[in-house]
């Protein structure tokens, strides 16, 4: 999961504004669906390639309540949750989760994402670490 350029330059930036959480306050122009205990938004900031392929289109799960794990989700979130994944599944969608422990995970406010990609594979990649973002070629 990568970031061109200008989209990675845009969320670092976003990030560093950050006092609260972006989950928590309401952009209505990315909300896509409304739930009852879950909202599915559109990623402002999304990947431009997930396992080699270019991505399509990039939407998050998140639920309504600031949870930091699946652990805190009631029997009714978890049974939404999880007939949220199974419609995006069969719509050609992965879905991924950082865990709570994760090292490099950013929002404390649990999401997962959901993505769609093309038939567009990477022929080049060229990761710039230092940078965080990648300069690709389909």
């Amino acid at each position: 999961m990568y970031r061109k350029k200008d989209n990675q330059a845009r969320y670092v930036q976003t990030r560093k504004d950050q006092s609260s959480c972006p989950f928590c306050e309401k952009e209505s122009e990315l909300l896509k669906r409304e739930l009852t205990y879950f909202n599915i938004w559109l990623n402002k900031f999304s990947y431009d390639v997930w396992d080699h392929y270019e991505v399509d289109e990039h939407l998050m799960i998140i639920p309504k309540r600031h949870l930091n794990d699946f652990a805190e989700f009631s029997e009714e979130e978890s049974r939404e949750y999880f007939e949220i994944l199974k419609e995006y599944s069969k719509k050609g969608y992965d879905s991924f989760t950082r865990n709570i422990h994760s090292k490099i995970r950013t929002k404390k406010h649990i999401h997962t994402h959901l993505i769609k990609t093309n038939d567009k594979r990477i022929k080049k990649l060229i990761y710039r670490r230092e940078l965080g973002y990648i300069e690709t070629e389909f």
